[in-house]
C-alpha cells in the first residue's frame, strides 16, 4: 500500500487525530499501542460524549444516559485490572436520571448511545431528540410514551442478558481454540 496516493491522505491525520483525543480526553482508554479500531473507538466515545452533553444541555424530553459504575475498588495491576474491568462491563445500565450519570469504564461524566441506530432502541431514540432540536421536528409519541421507569427496567434486563451471552460466547472461544 503507498500511504502517499491522495486517496490515503484523509486517513492519516484522523488517525493522529484519534490518539491525541484519546489521551487528553479518554485516558483511560488510551494506549501506545495504537491501530485503526482504537482510532474508531475513540471517534464513537467522542460523538456519544459530545451528544450526551448537547442532550443534557438542549432536550426537552428525558434522555436516555448510559450509567457505569467501576465495582472494582482496589488497587491491582492493570493487566489484572483490564481483564476485570472487562468483566465488569455488564454492570453499566441505562438511566433517564441525569444526576446519576457517570462513565467510570471510558472515565467521562456523561454518555449515550448514539453511534449505532440500526442496531440500538437508544441509539434511534437519540437520533430523535437531536432531530426534535435541531430540526424542530416532534419525537413520535408512542416512542416518547415508552420511555418510563418499567420501560428502563426492562432494557437493563434486556442488556445484561446480552451481554452474559456474549461473555458466555467469549469464554467458549477462548476455551475450545
Amino acid at each position: 500500500i503507498d500511504i502517499g496516493k491522495p486517496t490515503f491522505l484523509p486517513i492519516i491525520p484522523l488517525y493522529k487525530l484519534s490518539k491525541l483525543i484519546a489521551k487528553s480526553h479518554f485516558p483511560k482508554i488510551y494506549s501506545e499501542h495504537w491501530d485503526t479500531h482504537k482510532m474508531i473507538e475513540t471517534m464513537m466515545i467522542s460523538a456519544n460524549y459530545l451528544t450526551a452533553i448537547f442532550l443534557k444541555n438542549n432536550s426537552k424530553h428525558p434522555v436516555i444516559f448510559r450509567n457505569h459504575e467501576n465495582k472494582i475498588t482496589k488497587k491491582i495491576p492493570k493487566q489484572y485490572y483490564n481483564i476485570l474491568k472487562h468483566l465488569n462491563s455488564n454492570a453499566a445500565v441505562y438511566t433517564t436520571d441525569d444526576t446519576k450519570v457517570n462513565h467510570d469504564g471510558i472515565g467521562i461524566d456523561s454518555y449515550t448511545h448514539f453511534t449505532s441506530p440500526i442496531r440500538r432502541f437508544v441509539d434511534l431514540y437519540t437520533h430523535y431528540l437531536i432531530k426534535s432540536i435541531v430540526y424542530n421536528e416532534p419525537v413520535p409519541k408512542k416512542i416518547l410514551n415508552s420511555i418510563s421507569l418499567d420501560f428502563m427496567t426492562k432494557l437493563n434486563k434486556n442488556v445484561r442478558n446480552h451481554r452474559r451471552m456474549s461473555i458466555e460466547i467469549e469464554r467458549l472461544n477462548i476455551y475450545n481454540l
